[in-house]
């Protein structure tokens, strides 16, 4: 659709008084400005399934998202399909993802149909599962996949509201992030090396051995430096 039949058909709705379903409005806008084909707009609007976001946070000083505020590029598994080339904003404090609808509007997509997303921030892609209640229930909701082979190793981010009223805020939001390591079906929250140690039992001085080996040191404000002792870990169940 070119700019020309845009500019026509934004003009014939006007003066015809179009009255078709908003949803429907938007994609043809949508593709006057995007220059996207019609079917791949259609496919879509499956995306389109929530409700639709209102902030309720105005007086929290900060805010609920992982990493911005603004709308990440993303990768996207819905209900079964995949998207590509989609703009997410996950927030952390409900734990629930966000999709533009237009520029007015933002859809709270329904988690149960969400399997998996990915989003790209300061050059590093993030890839999330969303683990059931089913599946984990220690651990249900969105999951930063760290790691993944007999044993696994996720994060996961939340912000909660240090609730401190003053004049001018309700409260603030912070952030804190649980390093989990499951294996054998177990799930093990890991703040410290100690905890590595006690999970791996027989295995400890191995793991120490490796560790000292190659110079590794682990911090719970840096998840990253857990997985090659999960890694190794893994390497001594084989």
């Amino acid at each position: 659709m070119n700019l020309l039949t845009c500019t026509l058909l934004l003009l014939f709705c006007s003066l015809t008084g179009n009255t078709r379903s908003a949803s429907i409005f938007q994609s043809d806008d949508l593709y006057c400005r995007t220059g996207l084909q019609p079917d791949s707009l259609r496919d879509r609007q499956h995306l389109y399934n929530g409700v639709l976001w209102a902030n309720s946070y105005r007086r929290i000083t900060g805010d609920p998202y992982l990493f911005t505020n603004i709308f990440l590029p993303a990768e996207l598994s819905f209900n079964g399909r995949k998207f590509t080339e989609v703009k997410l904003r996950y927030d952390i404090h409900n734990d629930h993802i966000m999709i533009p609808l237009n520029l007015d509007q933002i859809i709270i997509m329904n988690k149960e149909m969400v399997d998996s997303f990915s989003i790209s921030y300061n050059n590093r892609v993030y890839n999330f599962i969303n683990n059931h209640s089913d599946t984990l229930p220690a651990i249900s909701g969105y999951l930063n996949i760290l790691y993944k082979g007999r044993s696994a190793l996720y994060v996961k981010y939340e912000k909660k509201i240090n609730m401190e009223v003053t004049d001018y805020s309700d409260g603030e939001f912070y952030q804190r992030q649980r390093v989990l390591f499951v294996t054998d079906g177990r799930v093990h929250e890991l703040s410290k090396l100690k905890d590595i140690f006690n999970i791996a039992g027989d295995k400890k001085k191995m793991i120490r051995s490796y560790m000292n080996e190659n110079r590794i040191k682990v911090n719970r404000k840096q998840p990253d430096s857990f997985i090659p002792l999960v890694r190794f870990y893994d390497s001594l169940k084989m």
